[in-house]
């Protein structure tokens, strides 16, 4: 095993202070890879696998700032040396443990015949090398997402995201970041009333305020309602959607068993509030301009589009919304090998 696991140092000096970020944008940090997962059993010629990357040694804080949360569309960098050249490549990234603040990060990556990054990763043993990882790097897709609130009134428009293959993973991003959150400042508020029908579940009334903690993604949430105190399980279909903006996602993909890269997040989102997301899968890992039209229209009611995955799935997406609307909806486009500002 390379170094040592451990958690964030206690250390009083200015270099080693709790809370020092586990990775910096500007500076390299150490990692180790704890596991990978191969996700796609059915794949032979580009599986995906998912890796978890654990923080090695103690480090210190160059900025002076706390980590920031990997924001929708921010991507790590992973460097390592391979066949005696240094070679780096861009990740879209997540917590292992979403607040968990444990150092421990976790990439989804399709392993090409052509990819030496992902065709190296896949060739380590756990803990065997130093890996080194900064970030997170590049915008966000959506800076503000507007939240539901009382005076909410009518919904905004539609944010559309377009995915082929793990470029579904900004888009997971985006949920954990505005949907399926766990969080002790942000409440979900209720809609309607729930009587509970065992004895570890909330009662529940019209207004009330309740801070989700911890999701199954089946419909079901831990929570503590404010109003009571009590921490149970509830239904999200008992509360208001978190945001007022509808998402559709088109997710192409070249077999169903790539569908697997797109984790819990979605079918949560759906089972709670299936009027607030809406997700359109297809499998001939092709989007023409006829399938942009059915989604998109002439651009009416859409407040911005979001397009990642291989070159030529972007080109044709951003053509074909071009072609229909113009200039007049915002088209973000985050490509897999990153350029980042």
């Amino acid at each position: 095993m390379v170094g040592e696991l451990r958690p964030p140092p206690s250390s009083s000096s200015a270099s080693d202070q709790p809370g020092a970020p586990a990775l910096d944008p500007y500076e390299y940090r150490r990692y180790a890879m704890i596991s990978k997962t191969l996700l796609t059993p059915g794949a032979t010629k580009t599986p995906v696998y998912k890796f978890k990357f654990s923080l090695l040694y103690p480090f210190a804080n160059s900025t002076g700032q706390q980590s920031p949360p990997y924001l929708p569309g921010q991507a790590v960098e992973i460097q390592a040396r391979i066949d005696g050249q240094l070679v780096s490549r861009y990740y879209t990234a997540f917590e292992a443990t979403p607040g968990s603040g444990d150092g421990v990060l976790e990439c989804t990556i399709k392993i090409y015949p052509n990819s030496k990054m992902g065709n190296w990763l896949i060739r380590q043993r756990e803990g065997d090398r130093q890996i080194k990882i900064r970030g997170p790097l590049g915008r966000e897709i959506l800076s503000t997402v507007p939240r539901w609130t009382p005076e909410g009134g009518n919904p905004t428009g539609r944010v559309i995201f377009f995915a082929g293959g793990t470029g579904i993973l900004p888009f997971t991003q985006l949920l954990r970041a505005w949907v399926m959150l766990s969080s002790p400042t942000l409440g979900l508020v209720a809609a309607s009333e729930y009587t509970p029908t065992l004895a570890d579940e909330l009662d529940i009334q019209p207004g009330d305020t309740i801070v989700p903690h911890h999701h199954y993604y089946d419909g079901w949430c831990v929570g503590t309602n404010l109003r009571t105190n009590a921490t149970g399980a509830f239904p999200l279909s008992a509360t208001y959607p978190p945001l007022t903006t509808p998402l559709v996602l088109v997710h192409s993909c070249s077999s169903p068993e790539d569908f697997a890269t797109a984790g819990p997040e979605i079918e949560g989102a759906v089972l709670a509030w299936p009027g607030c997301i809406q997700v359109i899968r297809l499998t001939d890992d092709r989007v023409g301009k006829e399938r942009v039209q059915q989604v998109v229209g002439n651009g009416e009611g859409v407040e911005r589009i979001v397009v990642c995955g291989p070159q030529g799935f972007v080109d044709t997406v951003v053509e074909s919304v071009e072609g229909l609307c113009g200039t007049t909806v915002g088209v973000e486009v985050l490509p897999h090998d990153r350029i980042v500002e």
